[in-house]
């Protein structure tokens, strides 16, 4: 092998090494937002926006669809995703996301962006759910 050729190999694991610690870093956020319950306006727009393409999948995968759907019900329950699926990213981060959140933060960890529908209706007010 020659010296190109190994240099363009360290080269190409930096980059993947950059890549998977980046991501490491968007779930460790991601986790950290929802256990300390921050609203989805105060998150950062590209992990708002993976969150939003690892529950709202809209690939042909069927492996993928059933992880978003357990995603989903993972974090919101039988309650409708406040995500937004026009902002989903399919992205890695997405897929990242989709693969391992569900088995790090407690079952109903995104309850706490779900709007409150009937406490609205009544008061007239936007609010959010305490859990």
């Amino acid at each position: 092998m020659s010296t190109e050729a190994i240099a363009g190999e360290r080269i190409g694991m930096n980059f993947l090494d950059a890549l998977v610690d980046g991501d490491n870093s968007g779930l460790s956020e991601t986790m950290r937002l929802l256990s300390t319950q921050v609203g989805l306006d105060r998150w950062d727009p590209i992990l708002r926006g993976a969150l939003a393409g690892a529950v709202h999948y809209g690939g042909t995968n069927r492996r993928e669809a059933s992880k978003a759907d357990r995603l989903l019900r993972h974090l919101f329950g039988d309650e409708a995703s406040p995500l937004v699926e026009d902002d989903a990213y399919g992205d890695r981060m997405a897929d990242r996301l989709r693969a391992d959140l569900a088995d790090l933060v407690p079952f109903g960890a995104g309850l706490h962006l779900v709007p409150v529908r009937h406490a609205a209706a009544t008061t007239g007010t936007s609010s959010t759910r305490v859990v």
